[in-house]
């Protein structure tokens, strides 16, 4: 009798172990249907060509991700409304939530100052989410893209306030290093759809004309500033200064902004990304730092 109690107790506990294993699992994996499908409309419009033709509409420096292995072919998805998850509740509302920060205007790149958001971004999005409806609801406006704004993106996201960040966000292979991210065991990087290069603008009578230049300026020099469009900028290139470089990333928000901090000498050099491949001005000598930096959508 008593081998009797112990078996059936052992059944009891596996039975509430696996229970609760599986409750865990769906809590950790939410949006993991979202992100299968977010990624297979993302590889749609890679290879038919529409990123890059984004790409050259908005003249920016931008290439999309050349690394597709192991993401599914939109058809291969599951779709199904029926699954408590992110995506079943986007399907069943018609409209997905997008996490952005607020009072961008990043002129071609992102104007998220206009309703709806212009520039190639906010486009991209679009494009994901038209690719998207078309594939489950035949109809690639039936669902509606409903953009939220917010100072810290990624506390909204474990917030559940939005179903996904905008795509522009710094890829990292860990993202405890960001600084923007709260509670950050609850977000999952999205894959990096967007690589760049990060370009360095400096006052043309300094003759600055490459990072070897500008090392070597900073290094007889002192108090040292350097502003950056997004923080995405800074931690690009935080190592490849001396550690006495302050680095300004908050209050830009345009190209015209970061410029005008250099041509008043307010900072002695501005980095950019995404910069229009005509942007010109005289009294600014304009470089390659030849450092790559990725972005990433996130979800929760």
């Amino acid at each position: 009798m008593k081998v009797f109690f112990k078996i059936v107790f052992l059944i009891f506990l596996t039975y509430i172990f696996q229970g609760f294993c599986n409750e865990t699992n769906i809590k950790l994996h939410k949006s993991s249907r979202l992100m299968e499908l977010y990624h297979a409309a993302v590889k749609v419009l890679i290879s038919n060509g529409q990123i890059d033709a984004l790409i050259k509409k908005h003249n920016v420096d931008y290439s999309p991700t050349e690394s597709l292995d192991g993401i599914s072919d939109i058809e291969q998805v599951d779709i199904s409304s029926d699954i408590n998850d992110v995506l079943s509740k986007i399907l069943k509302n018609k409209e997905v939530k997008v996490g952005a920060l607020k009072g961008k205007n990043w002129g071609s790149i992102g104007d998220y100052n206009e309703d709806p958001p212009t520039g190639f971004w906010p486009e991209l999005m679009f494009l994901i989410w038209k690719t998207i409806s078309k594939r489950i609801f035949d109809d690639e406006n039936a669902i509606k893209v409903k953009y939220l704004f917010f100072v810290d993106v990624f506390n909204a996201l474990n917030k559940n306030e939005i179903d996904i960040t905008e795509n522009y966000f710094l890829s990292l292979p860990s993202s405890t290093e960001e600084g923007l991210r709260n509670d950050t065991s609850k977000i999952s990087q999205g894959l990096s759809l967007i690589t760049h290069s990060n370009k360095i603008i400096v006052l043309k009578e300094l003759n600055i004309n490459n990072l070897n230049d500008l090392k070597s300026y900073i290094s007889k020099n002192s108090n040292v500033k350097i502003a950056c469009l997004t923080e995405a900028n800074c931690k690009a290139v935080k190592d490849v200064f001396e550690s006495g470089v302050k680095y300004v990333h908050k209050g830009f928000s345009s190209y015209s902004d970061l410029s005008e901090s250099v041509l008043s000498k307010e900072n002695l050099a501005g980095i950019v990304s995404g910069l229009p491949t005509d942007f010109n001005d005289p009294k600014l000598t304009i470089f390659d730092t030849l450092i790559k930096t990725s972005h990433s959508p996130f979800f929760r």
